[in-house]
Order: structure tokens, then sequence, then C-alpha cells
């Protein structure tokens, strides 16, 4: 649960500085330099059903845990159960 706080953190840091979209939001948290940010953006996007390019609000509890379960998923390659991430973004 504290990996999943401390990346709600993250995701409302860079909601702050106008990052909101799944696109931006993957190239800044994982940059083209280090990862294919295009096919990562590109997986969180079909396992969230959030567009690519949609902004969306960090703040909502229920956006911030799904989108973080598919960028964990990724990272991992497993996915964690819903009310875990949420337990963690309850507490950010």
């Amino acid at each position: 649960k504290w990996g999943f706080r401390a990346a709600a953190r993250i995701l409302r840091s860079y909601q702050r500085r106008g990052i909101t979209t799944i696109n931006d939001i993957i190239h800044t948290f994982a940059p083209s330099h280090e990862n294919d940010s295009d096919h990562y953006a590109n997986m969180v996007a079909t396992w969230t059903g959030y567009g690519k390019y949609q902004a969306l609000d960090a703040s909502n509890d229920n956006t911030a845990a799904v989108l973080l379960q598919a960028m964990a998923r990724m990272e991992v390659g497993r996915q964690y159960p819903i009310n875990a991430v949420m337990e963690g973004v309850a507490l950010a």
C-alpha cells in the first residue's frame, strides 16, 4: 500500500504541473530515453479504458487507482487487486 501511496502523490504532483494525460504522465515517469514510452502509454490506455490524450483528474481516488493499477501491471508484469491499490491511494 505504501508504494501506491507514493505513486499517487507523484501523480498528483504531475497534475499540479499540468501533466494530466496518460501520454504525458508516462513520458514523464518513464522517459523514452530509458523506455518504450509509446508502447507503455498505449498499454496503460488500453488497460484503463481512458484515452491516451484524455485529461485525467489524479485527485480523484478512483481515477488514480485505475491508472496506477495499469502502470504497476506494466512495471512488474502482474495485476494488483484494485482494493490493494485503492488502500494506498486513499493514504496519499
